[in-house]
């Protein structure tokens, strides 16, 4: 009777699972249509999806950044290798197959341990040569609940095209290797494993690669490759300058003041050649409007550039966790936009936790039964 009641309440508990994960599937798919419905109108009239706040570039150099990776090297194996070595295993022949769940959650927690500490002695680092504020290093909390706000709506943008690039190329390519993670907990269904497996990915690893990939080496691609001139988007620098020129000039004649244009500042120099006071003087709106259309292309590369070489290695870092790092390309882009635009952390930090969220939670139903393999 009792074995009855226990498969009586896991089937209602699977079934109020599959329930709560139908409407979370469509909440994110509505939110995600009509997010990008919005994106749309705005590039269509010539506005960002997310305002640029840049306002200057990092303070700090290739140097630094070299010294930040080769800290996370050696911290994170550092931690792995004492982990490994308490436990009486040798790091050359460590076979995760046949390690027990305890020493899984000994090496995963070594690994999650190791990435906070790299990312907190990086910012010390950082910090300690530069001596530069908090919000150039994506640290500032003043707008933090826009940010979150920000994050719901990119996550829910950039989630589905992720997932439909990872389940296309499922379909498409050979059989892929599993996450080292979802192996671990097929393998042994040890729930303390889960929720280590949730710190790492939720906490640690979102932490530890948005400091890393965007702060530092984003950060810093865009020193060294977009010019001071090109850092603002072009709907707010050529377009702005027209749309405040005509602003003016309107507002001067509603006050009763003439809008006739001054004339030019050469007009009447006596130093002035004659073949250049002989050239028409054109207007600030033709020549901001001329720039514009020659450099609005090679702005856009160049614009993108960081993002696109940051993303590109933060899909290489995750070769051989899954699926071919496509979709993690796609995701990181996204995740890249956030940071270049806003010039914060958090963005694309609550981003990327949610997505690793969204797999634990994959992880748990597939542990559950609701959902196979």
């Amino acid at each position: 009777m009792l074995l009855v009641r226990l498969e009586l309440i896991g089937c209602r508990m699977k079934a109020v699972l599959s329930l709560l994960m139908s409407v979370v599937t469509f909440a994110i798919l509505a939110t995600s249509l009509m997010a990008w419905v919005h994106a749309f109108k705005r590039l269509m009239a010539g506005q960002p999806i997310i305002e640029d706040e840049r306002t200057g570039v990092v303070p700090w150099n290739w140097f630094m950044l070299l010294v930040v990776a080769l800290t996370f090297l050696v911290v994170i194996g550092g931690c792995q290798l004492v982990t490994m070595l308490l436990l009486g295993l040798d790091p050359g022949e460590f076979d995760p197959k046949s390690a027990t769940p305890f020493q899984h959650f000994a090496v995963i927690m070594a690994f999650s341990t190791g990435m906070l500490i790299s990312t907190a002695i990086g910012y010390g680092l950082v910090w300690s040569m530069t001596r530069c504020p908090f919000a150039s290093l994506g640290l500032s909390l003043s707008k933090i609940r826009v940010d979150a706000r920000i994050a719901l709506v990119a996550f829910a943008m950039l989630i589905v095209p992720t997932l439909l690039c990872q389940l296309a190329l499922v379909q498409m390519l050979p059989a892929s290797p599993e996450h080292p993670f979802v192996k671990i907990v097929k393998d042994s269904q040890n729930g303390i494993l889960l929720w280590c497996i949730a710190f790492a990915a939720i906490v640690a690893a979102p932490m530890s690669e948005e400091f890393l990939f965007r702060v530092m080496l984003q950060g810093w691609l865009e020193r060294i490759l977009v010019p001071p001139s090109f850092a603002a988007t072009i709907p707010t620098g050529d377009v702005a300058d027209i749309q405040a020129l005509k602003t003016s000039e309107s507002s001067a004649t509603l006050n009763g003041v003439s809008a006739e244009p001054l004339p030019p500042p050469d007009q009447g120099n006596p130093f002035l050649s004659p073949h250049d006071s002989a050239m028409p003087h054109a207007s600030l709106e033709s020549a901001i409007t001329n720039m514009s259309t020659g450099q609005r292309q090679y702005r856009g590369v160049v614009n993108w550039l960081p993002i696109l070489i940051s993303s590109t290695l933060f899909a290489m870092a995750h070769l051989g966790q899954g699926p071919p790092p496509i979709p993690l390309f796609i995701l990181a882009v996204g995740l890249g936009y956030l940071y270049r635009q806003t010039r914060r952390i958090w963005p694309s930090l609550i981003v990327h936790a949610l997505v690793n969220s969204l797999a634990v939670a994959q992880l748990v139903l597939m542990s559950a039964g609701v959902l196979e393999s």
